[in-house]
């Protein structure tokens, strides 16, 4: 007994230990992209009702948006911020995985298994649906809504009582104007019917009394949950689009559309071991694909060799329809993982029986070390977010490109925007209605050409036509660019948009940042927005000239303040400008080189040329210096030069991946001539050439700009 209490202590602190570290994770400052698109909805709703007559934010809406199909959610969102801010909504998130993990801990127990057991399903449950958790989204009520559902009218084993029913109902009236993903819970309740008919085929094997009682339990629990079913259906159209609403769902999920936002909409790969990656996710849903069909199989033939109502129960077809069905829906989209926990009740339900010690302990050592693999990503994560507590309480939001916002709000500049898939929900709350974004996570709201027209201008692809993707920009009337990124040199670079349209014609830079630019389209219609940009300069002592553009380092010498608190130039900008005179060569070289990084992410690559030629006179073995001159000399149209200085920073450090690719794209560029490559392919490859690792941004860039928030408004 005394090692029975033992090994439940050791799974249940395990748990609790999971739990607070995930909720302090939730807690954190606001990141998920999709949100803010959300809290800006919900103002829209409360002020114009579900059914608002245009899009706020989008200038790329198609005639049906916005599509409420989330609206009350967005309203949900809107009220916490109203009444307790930003850090009323990270609380909100918190609790609700929170009550999202207990829920799940207590569906779990329903089914009688160990202790150990129960903790450790809820652990894998963790797991599996840790990333849909850590987001601010609809799906923080779909997960619980689902499992509700399954609590109410599927897990019991006789016919749910008609509250239960009624429950139910309600709950889908409540999720249908929540989130899209209502329609799931409908499809389970049809799933576990298909169990019940499975269930029947099983029950020819009892013998005829068993049969003829579980007969009527089964017509009855049928019959309940077909009305269930046509209960839930009628109360879920009541919603501001009806039955268009369960339509939506099934279009989205066929078209082609969403499958082409690779995120979240990502098929799950069981033979990718990339999957097994810091956190245990891909771990426990590779398990479980292999577990549920051995266990199913196993259970059919223990009760096919000894029939008996107790083997039919370890079996029980309605809830391995449900697990199954989960695991379809998990090799779908990794953003269904979590529905393999319908493959851990049916796994529960079959290992019930097994409550020997020696199992307990083994079951209670694994959830221990599950939940270390679990907490441990999450440690690392907050630790590389947040250097301090007080940069973790004090801090509403992070990871967003603040500073351009910041800066189109003070100019307030209007029109058309080319933004980041990304963070299009985050400059339309911002920005919009003055300034209107190309594309955020509301795929339903444009068309897919849309979708494919910012690929094309995202990577620098030639169209479908052959036309330039510089074209969509006139053509959709985008009036301001905002670009993104740095050059990172990594196999899966994050989105680098900063230098698309340096030096571009038709084009002139208003802002830049070393990870963030800003282009105004030249054409008669923006003249406004440019006398915009000059007046906020004038204003401020700086200099701007409409023909060659905002320039960086003029900014940070005419008001080096302003440039530091808009995060043009480091903190220190001044002390490394100062520190260029320094009397040893260590530290002089030090601050020429840091400089020098700074310039040329800044796209002042004159500047930073001559300063990299300073930095190498002291330290000529010093690669940073030569990766940077290649870089600069391409961008400056300076081929012959480039491919010189590639091909000796290549010789110099033949192993270093980046310096085969700068000489590779100084080889391309140098080609003249019909061979050569076209106007367009020469951006692309220069905005593609790879300068900083991950090691080199957070030694030479991370916390060494002023932290900006945005005043609300």
């Amino acid at each position: 007994m005394q090692e029975r209490s033992a090994s439940t202590l050791l799974a249940a602190a395990a748990a609790a230990f999971v739990l607070l570290a995930l909720v302090v994770l939730a807690g954190a400052p606001l990141a998920t992209a999709d949100f803010w698109w959300h809290l800006k909805m919900g103002e829209v709703y409360v002020a114009e009702g579900p059914r608002p007559a245009a899009d706020p934010m989008l200038h790329t809406a198609h005639a049906d948006a916005p599509i409420p199909h989330e609206w009350l959610f967005s309203v949900g969102m809107h009220a916490v911020d109203r009444i307790a801010g930003f850090w009323g909504l990270r609380l909100a998130h918190a609790l609700a995985v929170a009550s999202c993990l207990l829920l799940l801990y207590a569906v779990f127990r329903r089914e009688r298994a160990a202790a150990e057991l129960t903790f450790l399903a809820t652990l894998c449950f963790a797991a599996l649906a840790l990333g849909r958790l850590m987001m601010l989204r609809p799906d923080l009520v779909s997960i619980p809504a689902t499992f509700a559902i399954y609590a109410l009218v599927i897990a019991p084993e006789r016919a749910p009582a008609w509250r239960r029913v009624a429950a139910s109902s309600l709950l889908f009236l409540v999720w249908a104007n929540v989130h899209g993903l209502f329609a799931i819970g409908l499809i389970l309740i049809l799933v576990a019917l298909l169990g019940l008919g499975a269930r029947a085929v099983l029950r020819l094997r009892l013998a005829p009394d068993v049969r003829a009682n579980l007969w009527h339990e089964d017509r009855g629990r049928a019959q309940r949950l077909a009305a269930a079913f046509g209960m839930g259906f009628l109360a879920s159209c009541v919603n501001p689009r009806g039955i268009e609403q369960h339509l939506t769902f099934f279009a989205q999920s066929t078209t082609g559309d969403i499958w082409s936002v690779q995120d979240e909409w990502t098929h799950f790969d069981p033979l990718d071991l990339a999957v097994w990656g810091s956190a245990p996710t891909g771990v426990v849903a590779d398990l479980l694909l292999l577990g549920l069909p051995v266990a199913a199989l196993v259970g059919v033939v223990r009760f096919w060799r000894r029939p008996g109502r107790e083997a039919l129960e370890a079996v029980d077809p309605v809830r391995f329809s449900l697990g199954f069905a989960g695991l379809c829906a998990l090799l779908i989209a990794i953003r269904f993982t979590w529905m393999g926990g319908f493959a851990l009740l049916a796994l529960l339900r079959i290992f019930a029986p097994l409550r020997t010690s020696h199992v307990r302990t083994g079951v209670a050592a694994l959830t221990a070390v599950l939940a270390v693999a679990l907490v441990l990503p999450v440690l690392r994560q907050l630790d590389a977010r947040f250097p301090s507590a007080a940069a973790y309480l004090e801090t509403p939001y992070t990871g967003y490109y603040v500073a351009g916002v910041r800066f189109l709000r003070q100019t307030r500049l209007e029109g058309n925007l080319f933004n980041s898939y990304t963070e299009g929900g985050f400059f339309g709350y911002w920005l919009a209605p003055r300034l209107r974004t190309f594309v955020d996570g509301r795929t339903d709201h444009y068309t897919n050409e849309v979708l494919q027209a910012y690929y094309d201008l995202r990577d620098l692809r030639l169209r479908p036509d052959g036309s330039s993707p510089f074209d969509v920009l006139a053509a959709r009337g985008v009036d301001v660019f905002f670009g993104v990124g740095l050059p990172l040199a990594m196999a899966n670079r994050p989105e680098y948009t900063t230098v698309h349209l340096e030096r571009v014609l038709g084009w002139i830079q208003v802002f830049r940042a070393v990870d963030q630019a800003i282009y105004l389209r030249r054409y008669p219609g923006n003249r406004k927005n440019v006398e915009r940009v000059v007046a906020y300069y004038a204003a401020r002592g700086i200099r701007f000239d409409p023909q060659r553009g905002f320039d960086p380092r003029a900014a940070a010498s005419a008001n080096p303040g302003w440039a530091i608190t808009n995060q043009v130039v480091p903190f220190a900008w001044r002390q490394l400008v100062a520190s260029s005179a320094a009397q040893t060569p260590e530290a002089r070289f030090a601050a020429l080189d840091e400089q020098a990084l700074v310039l040329t992410l800044l796209g002042n690559y004159e500047a930073a040329l001559a300063l990299d030629n300073e930095a190498l006179s002291l330290r000529p073995e010093a690669l940073a210096p030569r990766r940077r001159q290649v870089l600069a000399l391409l961008r400056l149209g300076e081929v012959d030069a480039a491919l010189d200085a590639a091909r000796a920073l290549r010789g110099a450090a033949p192993n270093d991946p980046r310096h085969l690719a700068l000489e590779d794209a100084a080889a391309r560029l140098a080609v003249r001539g019909a061979g050569g490559p076209s106007a367009v392919e020469r951006i692309r490859i220069s905005a593609a050439l790879p300068l900083l690792d991950a090691g080199e941004v957070r030694r030479s860039l991370a916390g060494r700009y002023n932290p900006l928030l945005l005043k609300r408004r």
